[in-house]
């Protein structure tokens, strides 16, 4: 009844609050070392996990259901060990200003049928190293297993010194999806974390908390017709059959060069796929995809191609490691260009380098847009293209999209058991959600004063006899900006006296004490008719400034006034980059 599912739901959740308190005062080295002591379970367990998943769900392939615990325990591990995620994690003194960690609190995290076991230990491993507290709700088909995976590393971090009760899970009963759903909107939960189908991704943004969430796959692989056609057909071949297709970011739709389709289908039987005539493809396409929905038949996820092509009533050897589908048509609107998380794989030709990747984009947007794409090509443009036209969070280059989509295996990708699709998927990031998505940063910025800069002449020379090096310097025509008054005070005679004789001056003295811009332009017409290689401002403030952007406009006449004599609140603004071309020297003489 509602208040037996309200009961546990408030004691799952008060345990993980108590906890997530707790969790808050360790330090590096306490996380640590329960972090390592977790990972040392999962991976002793890995074979036990992976059997019981198998057994329970009858998806996918017990192996590679073993190596997907590997890779959500030690590789997982491997790459977060020696990140710091307690107290100052970042430190960036030019600013002078630090971040620090603060852990989310109580997190709810659903786990998928597909993945029960690794999803389960990749995400216990990330809310230890963060120290938030979990809470798990397992798939009513795998909560048996994904709660053992549970257990399992919560009772190796006891061992290690974790809080009591930071990993708990909802029991499998009938109960089960109501109490998650109580969860969901309890006020102490403070992160959902969600991996799973659309349905449950889409209740826990309807839920009203922050959530991480997936969106769907449905990853289109380009083959380019530089591809090298034999480890192609074997990437895919690797990637399409691990555990059965059961990897989001695992392929579901070729689109292939036509000039290398031939060679390549060819690759593809010699290695045991099956190519369907046009006739299978429609039994496959009836068998495989629920008229209903649109989407994959769940009955088929995970099974291998001989069952699947058992239930299209198709002939296959037994040991037939994919199907694959020649798409004719409207691609977007084709019953195979959806996910199909199974050994069948769809494909096109096409002709062009643009037409392969409109195709592509086809596929991207029938479903699966933001999630993972993949190109074949050793032509690094048209892979550059095509990264730049998909709209996917992943962009395998020339390896197999879904082991390559969980990181650290073939490539540097941050190691994951969930794939954030971007807003193009429903979702706030495109990452492979991991630690850094778990933690709040505390922004800590310590008052700075900005530094200033101010550019003046090479030399500047004062007291008495100062005027005197003006004789030193290289000048063969000279303006003289000036005002009436230094004429008569004598001051235009001493610059005069001292200027180099074979220098030709020329006196403007028209400058008066609030210089207007038609001033300035009637001074820059007048150095321009001289050619001048130096200007000198003699005079006050008034004189001075005039000078400056007089010299500005005769050296550089496309300088926009208007910007320059825009006013900012911030003086620093203010500050124009002067052109780095100098063509006339300036030297002032304030008077």
């Amino acid at each position: 009844n509602d208040s037996a599912v309200d009961e546990r739901a408030n004691n799952l959740v008060r345990q993980a609050r108590l906890a997530a308190a707790v969790f808050t005062q360790y330090s590096q080295e306490q996380v640590d070392k329960i972090v390592k002591a977790m990972t040392i379970a999962a991976i002793e367990n890995a074979a036990l996990l992976a059997y019981m998943a198998h057994e329970e769900t009858r998806m996918g392939v017990t192996e590679d259901k073993i190596l997907k615990n590997y890779v959500a325990s030690e590789f997982f591990y491997n790459q977060i060990k020696h990140k710091k995620t307690v107290g100052v994690i970042n430190e960036l003194p030019e600013s002078n200003m630090v971040e620090i960690a603060e852990p989310m609190g109580v997190i709810l995290a659903l786990a998928p049928v597909t993945n029960p076991t690794s999803t389960v230990i990749f995400k216990s491993i990330a809310c230890a190293k963060t120290r938030n507290s979990v809470i798990f709700s397992p798939h009513l088909m795998a909560a048996n297993s994904s709660n053992m995976a549970a257990k399992i590393v919560y009772e190796a971090a006891l061992a290690a010194g974790a809080p009591k009760g930071f990993i708990t899970w909802v029991e499998k009963s009938s109960r089960l999806r109501k109490e998650t759903e109580r969860m969901m909107v309890h006020p102490e939960v403070d992160l959902i974390f969600a991996t799973g189908g659309t349905q449950m991704v889409k209740a826990a943004y309807s839920s009203g908390k922050p959530a991480l969430g997936v969106g769907s796959g449905n990853t289109p692989v380009y083959v380019h017709k530089s591809a090298k056609v034999a480890s192609t057909a074997m990437d895919i071949i690797i990637s399409k059959t691990f555990d059965n297709g059961t990897e989001c970011p695992s392929e579901q739709s070729l689109v292939i060069d036509r000039e290398v389709a031939e060679p390549l289908l060819a690759e593809f039987k010699r290695l045991g796929c099956h190519i369907c005539t046009e006739d299978e493809v429609e039994k496959v396409s009836a068998a495989v995809i629920d008229p209903r929905t649109g989407g994959m038949n769940y009955r088929l996820v995970g099974q291998p191609a001989a069952k699947v092509a058992e239930e299209a009533g198709i002939d296959v050897a037994p040991d037939t490691k994919i199907i694959l589908c020649p798409m004719e048509g409207d691609i977007r609107h084709h019953k195979l260009a959806v996910e199909k998380l199974m050994p069948v794989l769809g494909y096109v030709l096409v002709d062009s380098v643009d037409q392969g990747i409109n195709r592509a984009l086809d596929i991207n947007y029938a479903g699966g847009t933001g999630h993972t794409a993949g190109v074949f090509s050793e032509d690094d443009a048209v892979a550059e293209r095509f990264a730049e036209a998909i709209n996917a969070g992943r962009i395998l280059v020339n390896s197999p999209t879904s082991i390559g989509g969980l990181g650290g295996v073939y490539n540097n990708l941050n190691t994951t058991l969930s794939f954030g699709c971007g807003t193009g998927g429903g979702n706030i990031t495109s990452d492979n959600v991991g630690i850094k998505n778990l933690m709040n940063y505390k922004r800590v910025p310590r008052r700075k004063n900005f530094t200033y800069s101010f550019q003046t002449t090479k030399n500047i020379y004062v007291n008495p006899g100062s005027i005197n090096h003006l004789k030193s310097l290289e000048m063969k025509s000279a303006f003289v900006l000036t005002t009436p008054s230094a004429e008569k005070r004598g001051h235009l005679g001493l610059v005069l006296d001292r200027v180099p004789a074979d220098c030709k001056v020329n006196v403007y003295s028209d400058i008066g004490a609030e210089p207007d811009f038609e001033a300035i332009t009637k001074a820059v017409d007048a150095i321009k008719s001289h050619n001048a290689d130096t200007i000198i401002a003699l005079g006050g403030g008034s004189v001075l400034d005039a000078a400056k952007i007089i010299r500005l406009l005769y050296d550089h006449p496309e300088s926009d006034l208007k910007e320059l004599s825009l006013n900012f609140f911030d003086f620093q603004d203010r500050m124009i980059e002067f052109p780095k071309e100098v063509k006339t020297k300036v030297v002032a003489i304030p008077t």
